[in-house]
């Protein structure tokens, strides 16, 4: 099955509705479309939007598999949330960009495998290594003493041995 449709329901909601043509059952589903590159396969990019309103959407990625009008699908990604303070004196900085990398390998981004009716991941060609940027239209600014919790999408699983974050600001500081 292979058509763009558009979903009936809630921005943030927890369903929707998409109606075809014609289907044949069984069927996979899989959102968003650009993270799909072939059959069974998905991608999780090393580079993400940094935003100080959460996670990077198009990055959220879900499958699920059918005999029915109806499907569930399953997230294929976990949220991780970081909390970073401003403790620079005097002023306001900007990030530029973050890097963010497993202490000891654990995948953060690449190709996986999808098990379209357990929800379930195999990798195929991951990567330790991922960059987040904020666009131009919403740059990411932490006053003075404030702290913003950034978050980004990762691949379903255990990041077992920590994170290591170079961050690039204002105040050039990493």
């Amino acid at each position: 099955l292979s058509k763009n449709v558009v979903a009936a329901g809630e921005v943030g909601g927890k369903s929707a509705q998409f109606s075809f043509d014609a289907v044949a059952y069984p069927y996979s589903v899989f959102y968003p479309a650009d993270l799909y590159t072939t059959s069974g396969t998905v991608r999780f990019y090393s580079e993400q939007a940094l935003s100080t309103a959460g996670v990077d959407r198009t990055s959220l990625a879900m499958a699920g598999y059918s005999n029915t009008t109806d499907v569930t699908l399953y997230s294929l990604c976990g949220i991780v949330t970081i909390p970073i303070t401003n403790n620079y004196e005097g002023e306001d900085i900007t990030v530029e960009k973050i890097v963010v990398k497993s202490a000891m390998g654990d995948a953060l981004c690449g190709k996986y495998h999808i098990n379209y009716r357990t929800g379930k991941l195999a990798p195929v060609a991951t990567k330790s290594e991922m960059t987040l940027t904020p666009t131009a239209e919403s740059p990411v600014v932490i006053g003075v003493g404030e702290t913003l919790n950034i978050q980004f999408a990762v691949p379903a699983g255990f990041i077992n041995n920590g994170l290591l974050l170079d961050i690039t600001s204002s105040v050039g500081f990493k």
